[in-house]
């Protein structure tokens, strides 16, 4: 059930980000006379794939802070081989925190920094819309 909730918001959110840019894309016609589509709908693919690499970063940073980065010097088969990977309470304190604690704060810091940059609400993008279509007559 969570893996439907999770799926789900994903979906919701793919679709919000391709709203939010073209409300974007026509502010930016309005305020350099050119219409930037393929480059501002481009630059959402570089930024998804820069952030995820970012978070893969952040994961093997917490990984090692809590101690399971220290298999690094052992091979696929040695890795294999150990059945006992012992878990210590602190490296279940850590997993627990890197996946509720940690994702929670960061995105309540994202909601409040979008919510106090993105200015182009609901009237706004209908004014855009508006001043473009008198435009083009």
């Amino acid at each position: 059930m969570p893996g439907i909730v999770i799926f789900a918001a994903n979906g919701i959110l793919t679709v919000l980000t391709t709203v939010f840019l073209t409300g974007t894309v026509d502010y930016a016609e309005l305020q350099t006379g050119h219409r930037e589509e393929s480059v501002i709908f481009s630059m959402q693919t570089f930024v998804v794939k820069a952030a995820s690499g970012l978070s893969v970063f952040l994961v093997g940073i917490g990984l090692n802070l809590i101690g399971m980065g220290e298999v690094s010097g052992k091979s696929q088969d040695e890795l294999a081989a150990e059945t006992s990977f012992i878990f210590t309470d602190s490296m279940r304190l850590g997993l627990r925190l890197m996946m509720t604690v940690i994702p929670i704060l960061g995105l309540a810091v994202a909601l409040i920094y979008f919510n106090r940059k993105f200015k182009l609400t609901d009237e706004v993008v209908a004014a855009n819309s508006k001043e473009l279509a008198e435009r083009a007559k």
